[in-house]
Parts: C-alpha cells; structure tokens; sequence
C-alpha cells in the first residue's frame, strides 16, 4: 500500500532527524514524506538539506497545525495517509503492521495503534507514563468513546484516504482540541476501526513543549468549549445516553473553568448534575485501570511491555 506520511513543522529542526530516521527505517518505506513548514524560524531548511532527495518540504498555506496539515493533504498521492508530528518516532515495524491490517480490511478506514509519553535521557528512552492503546478499545461505537473523553494521536494511527477525504479538512480556527474535533468526524463515519499492539509510537516529551502556559490554557478553554459544543450539535442521536451525559458534563466543567480567566459562559442547573456524572465517571475508571486514565483509554502498566518495542528499534 502507498503511503503518505504528512509532518507539520514549526521550530523543531534540532528533532526532525531522529523523526526522519525512524519513517526512513521502517520496513515498509513510504511513497513520500511530506514536511510542511508552519512558519519556522530556526534553520529548519539547512538541516534538511542532505534529506532533500527523500522528503518534500513545502510551506504552509495557513498557520496552525490544522493548516498545515490540510496542505499536506493537497499534495498527497498515497492511498494511505501517516500523520505524524516532528518531534515523535515509529517503531520499523509500524507502517508495515498497519498497511497490512488496512489492505485485509478495506472497509475498515482505520488502524489505531499503541503510543507511549517518554524522553530521551543520555541517549535511552525512558517510559513517563503508561503505554495507551495497548488493549483492544472497549466493545462500543468509537464515537461514543471519543464523548467520553477518549482522544488518540494520530501519530499512532494509519488511515486510508477515502476516509480522510470523506472526513474533510482539520479545522483551521482553532490551535488546540482539533484533534478531538477530528476524531470525532472520523469516529461517526466509521465507528469500528482496527485495533493492533505490534508496534508503537513514542510520543516524545521534551521542554519546548511548553512555552506559554497560562495563553495556552485560555486558549485551550476556549477552544474546548467550541469543540465539545460542536460535537453535541454534530452527534444526531447516536451517542448512547450515558456517552452523551458524559461529554454533557466534561463542557459544563471547561465552562466553569473558564471564570478563573474571566470568560463567562451561560452555565444552567443542569449543568452541575451533568458535571458530577462525568467527574464520577472519570474518578471510578481511575480506580478501575489504577493510573491516571480510564477504562477508554486500553492502558498497559507492564514496564516490560516497552522493553520490548524498544528492542523492535535494535533489529534494524
């Protein structure tokens, strides 16, 4: 299967490598790697310089990585699209794994697959949370998942383009929560996605990570308002009454929230009820899994279980 792989970029040449190497390493190569420049201000393009014969680096035609993502998409040929972020690695195995599942089930639109936080420290990938997505997702619609607070990367996802054309653009208005709002388009299109745990993605931690924490918290507010709002409006009577309780209560809670930056928005009585469901909900599933993530979330707490992928990168 051809694939696609589409990487946003904004100041993150001193990463890129690392990323560039584990796509070039896989055991199945890409048909293109498509790198779009979200208005850099390092050295990006010298740094990809004795790349440019395997990449193609274009600018992007808006700001954001919803932008750049959609600029991506334009240019894309593949038959599969491989969204990545610049500062992550794939296990070689990973496109193989997936293009496989996606070639079997070609109704399916969808691999998910397993990622994990961790940080490069002298040289080793240490483990800074637990492996999400290891476990098959749980026997219900995606969509209702998602509702209940379920949100993956797409790093560790491979999706083919009939559905990503079916999908639409990533939403360009908004800087954070864009993938939830895509997710969710995805999940009330195909409800049932692939679930595989050969391979990982490490979902890379590092200080230029945060910049501004108290803009990026209004503005995540803000837009988690919009989104989880826009996903009610969207649902047409598919989320089952508890998925819908649910979200109800994760927007009353981003609501309330929202007054310690002085942005008020209309909160109803109904509004506390709601937020006490989803507040029970996410505290019993804690005690559930015994990590801080839900049931939803298909977590593994086995340490050995990233040894083990870890080794996958010695192999090749």
């Amino acid at each position: 299967m051809d694939i696609s792989v589409i990487i946003p970029i904004k100041n993150r040449a001193h990463l890129i490598i690392e990323t560039l190497d584990s796509i070039l390493n896989q055991t199945l190569l890409p048909k293109e790697i498509i790198i779009v420049d979200d208005c850099s201000t390092d050295d990006l393009k010298q740094v990809l310089l004795p790349y440019f014969d395997k990449i193609i680096l274009v600018k992007s035609e808006g700001h954001g990585p919803g932008a750049a993502r959609n600029t991506g998409l334009k240019i894309a040929t593949g038959k599969a699209i491989q969204f990545f972020d610049s500062d992550d690695v794939m296990t070689p195995n990973k496109l193989e794994v997936q293009a496989a599942l996606l070639n079997d089930n070609s109704k399916a639109g969808c691999v998910i697959g397993p990622f994990v936080s961790a940080k490069k420290i002298n040289g080793n990938w240490v483990q800074t949370d637990v492996i999400m997505q290891y476990q098959p997702l749980l026997p219900k619609p995606l969509y209702d998942i998602v509702a209940e607070g379920w949100c993956s990367i797409t790093q560790a996802c491979l999706f083919s383009r009939t559905l990503i054309d079916q999908v639409g653009d990533w939403r360009e208005d908004i800087m954070t929560h864009e993938d939830k709002e895509y997710w969710f388009r995805i999940a009330l299109l195909n409800p049932f996605p692939i679930h595989e745990n050969k391979s990982l993605t490490i979902y890379r931690q590092h200080e230029q990570q945060v910049t501004d924490k108290t803009t990026q918290e209004v503005e995540r507010t803000q837009n988690g308002i919009l989104v989880f709002s826009d996903m009610l409006n969207r649902e047409n009577g598919k989320l089952s009454i508890f998925s819908k309780w649910v979200l109800k209560g994760i927007l009353a809670n981003y609501k309330m929230y929202s007054v310690k930056y002085k942005l008020y928005y209309p909160i109803k009585r109904s509004d506390y009820v709601v937020r006490f469901v989803a507040k029970i909900y996410s505290k019993l599933g804690r005690l559930q899994t015994g990590t801080d993530w839900q049931p939803i979330h298909s977590v593994t707490k086995d340490e050995q279980v990233f040894t083990s992928f870890l080794r996958l990168f010695n192999k090749r």
